[in-house]
């Protein structure tokens, strides 16, 4: 896997197998997402809102804090993938813009399935902010906490 560069828009992936049917954990992807959201361990997330039209609100708030992230639902394709950016906010308002990402889960073999999450910046400045509070290594894992929800068959 190549690193983050200008290339692929500074990106962070990360990827697992789990052990549930595509459909089922990505029931779980989108139904559990306040339990596996990515969160500094200092600040655990309280609460998420999503409205999962496209143009849709985007919300992860933190224990005892203002709006932790805020964004829109870009594309949503159920059973599949989501797309969320911080560019936009609520009803087209600009929002500061740092990425694009991208949640999907694929089809594996033996009932298992493939859950990626790709974050695409748009700067490197922004990469670099964001890899500076954690979020590789958050993203990393929340995708732990994605898969130990799929092993308990948490629906």
């Amino acid at each position: 896997m190549a690193g983050a560069s200008a290339e692929n828009h500074w990106e962070i992936r990360v990827e697992r197998r789990v052990p549930l049917k595509r459909h089922v954990a990505y029931h779980i992807l989108t139904e559990r997402i306040a339990e596996w959201w990515w969160h500094p361990s200092s600040l655990p997330v309280s609460d998420v809102l999503v409205d999962w039209r496209a143009n849709g609100v985007f919300q992860a708030k933190a224990e005892g804090s203002d709006v932790l992230q805020e964004g829109i639902v870009l594309e949503k394709r159920p059973g599949w993938y989501f797309y969320i950016t911080d560019a936009l906010r609520y009803s087209g308002r600009p929002g500061t813009p740092s990425m694009v990402g991208c949640w999907c889960m694929g089809s594996s073999d033996g009932g298992c399935s493939e859950h990626l999450a790709v974050i695409r910046h748009f700067s490197e400045d922004d990469y670099l902010r964001n890899v500076a509070l954690g979020l590789e290594q958050g993203w990393n894992d929340a995708a732990d906490r994605f898969v130990k929800l799929c092993e308990a068959g948490a629906l």
